[in-house]
């Protein structure tokens, strides 16, 4: 099967013989540059404090309250006391910190916190 086609010396190809886009280069300088200016326009950060566990646990609190309103919340290992798996648990907890990172954020941004 490999001898049906010719191999470029300038094409990428995958384990069947397929041929692959090239990836796109932008060479070390521009690629260095794009991410020191990324890093540069990050904005700063609240440090830890009470008011910032408060939001990201309530976030979290909100989160495992949507989590019951799934369809199949008890799929899986079940967890002591509550009507929810292992895996819809910690799906809930890991949503409402992303959510509770982006609250905290927003808030810092507009300057409330």
């Amino acid at each position: 099967m490999v001898d049906e086609f010719r191999l470029c010396p300038n094409k990428l190809y995958n384990f069947l013989g397929l041929v692959l886009p090239r990836p796109l280069y932008l060479g070390e300088k521009s690629l260095i540059t794009s991410l020191l200016a990324a890093a540069a326009s990050v904005p700063v950060t609240p440090e830890w404090s009470p008011t910032v566990a408060i939001i990201i646990s309530a976030s979290s609190v909100v989160a495992l309250l949507l989590t019951l309103k799934i369809d199949q919340p008890q799929v899986g290992p079940k967890l002591p006391g509550l009507p929810l798996s292992l895996g819809a648990f910690i799906g809930a907890m890991a949503f409402g910190h992303v959510i509770g990172i982006g609250i905290v954020l927003g808030l810092t941004n507009i300057g409330r916190l």
